[in-house]
């Protein structure tokens, strides 16, 4: 059974002062996020560990990689839903920026948030990494009818990704043959340092991939968590 486990960073710093940090780091509450993650992570056993490179995915990693013993390859396509440059920006300005896309009607969303990626750009990016990455490890798949029906290499294999909420869903929502929609980045988010895994089961004469585990958090302690 082969397993990919999708990690979102910890908190990140989004602000200097009065002004926005358009490529934040980790607050201390944020590493926290990162050593809870590493330690629940290192009894897995993974075989592969990919990261996204913006900097709190990178430092999120930098926590887990001594736990689970491997170093994390950056992959430039499981970088984040991309909004508008707003770096250096008054606080107010960006907080206003992001209310009115969270009010956006849901008809609206595929365009993405203003001047930022549509979400067809942002599925495009996510599925067609992630399937070559996975065919790149050795799996197959064949279409049976709609459905995509894999083969898995052997010795098992465990892959490690961290990343982003709205990215991961994109990921998860490849895997699991569902429709790409806007809402999918918020019924499978993530809290900071969560995780969601996703296995191959056995079904019609091959194998599909199962969501067996869902903004799992519990290794966290209690730590304070985004929603």
């Amino acid at each position: 059974m082969a397993e990919i486990y999708l990690v979102r960073h910890g908190q990140p710093q989004w602000s200097q002062g009065e002004l926005s940090c358009e490529e934040p780091g980790l607050t201390p509450l944020g590493a926290e996020h990162a050593k809870g993650a590493g330690q629940a992570l290192g009894r897995v056993g993974f075989t592969h560990f990919f990261a996204s490179p913006l900097r709190r995915a990178q430092e999120t990693a930098h926590f887990i990689a001594p736990h689970v013993g491997l170093e994390p390859q950056p992959i430039p396509w499981w970088r984040e839903y991309q909004a508008k440059p707003m770096d250096q920006r008054p606080l107010e300005e960006v907080q206003e920026y992001f209310r009115l896309w969270q009010a956006t009607a849901l008809a609206q969303r595929q365009a993405g948030p203003p001047g930022g990626e549509s979400l067809q750009e942002l599925v495009t990016r996510v599925q067609s990494g992630l399937e070559s990455l996975l065919l790149s490890l050795g799996f197959k798949y064949e279409w049976d009818g709609p459905w995509r029906k894999w083969s898995e290499p052997s010795p098992e294999i465990k892959i490690l990704l961290v990343g982003h909420t709205f990215a991961s869903a994109m990921g998860a929502g490849y895997l699991l043959n569902l429709e790409p929609n806007p809402l999918l980045g918020e019924q499978l988010r993530l809290g900071w340092g969560a995780y969601n895994r996703v296995t191959t089961f056995p079904l019609g004469g091959g194998l599909i991939w199962r969501l067996r585990e869902v903004d799992s958090r519990s290794h966290l302690g209690g730590l304070p968590n985004d929603l």
